[in-house]
């Protein structure tokens, strides 16, 4: 029998696999709410980007959605937090791309054996300045997992801009 936790959390939890990182509960619930409204369909990938801060991004539709949470501290003689978060949904119909891979040697590797990794430079409209994905603080991709969750953001952006 399933519990009434067990039923609450099943959707929370199916967000953060889809977006491989465990966040904290405020963090999560917060972007569970955007990504009910916006699915995360092709990848999705989340980073901590300060002490309190998060970064999640994915693939809906035809758009990147980032949305970026913080705890905020509003008394801290009882403890008491509050999150806070903004976003941005980008077409990628029309986003101009630029493709970087390396490769990189696994430590204590053989000469043949290679890692690569691909960086993707996305100049969208409306944004001044590119978006790098993966976005450089969640480097370096030091696992399987971490690698695999980028690499399907990836392909879910590559694919998206192709069929512009």
């Amino acid at each position: 029998m399933t519990t009434p936790s067990a039923i609450e959390l099943e959707p929370l939890s199916t967000t953060s696999v889809a977006l491989g990182a465990v966040l904290p509960r405020p963090a999560l619930d917060v972007v569970h709410e955007y990504a009910k409204a916006l699915p995360i369909e092709g990848g999705g990938h989340a980073i901590q980007t300060g002490k309190r801060t998060y970064r999640a991004y994915w693939v809906s539709g035809s758009s990147l959605v980032i949305v970026d949470t913080e705890e905020i501290e509003h008394d801290s003689e009882q403890g008491r937090w509050s999150t806070g978060a903004h976003g941005s949904v980008l077409s990628l119909k029309s986003a101009r791309v630029e493709i970087e891979v390396s490769g990189l040697t696994e430590p204590q590797a053989g000469p043949d054996d290679w890692r690569w990794q691909r960086t993707l430079k996305l100049g969208l409209q409306g944004h001044p300045e590119p978006i790098t994905l993966p976005d450089p603080k969640s480097l370096p991709l030091d696992n399987k997992g971490k690698r695999d969750q980028v690499n399907a953001l990836l392909d879910a952006v590559l694919k998206v801009v192709a069929q512009g």
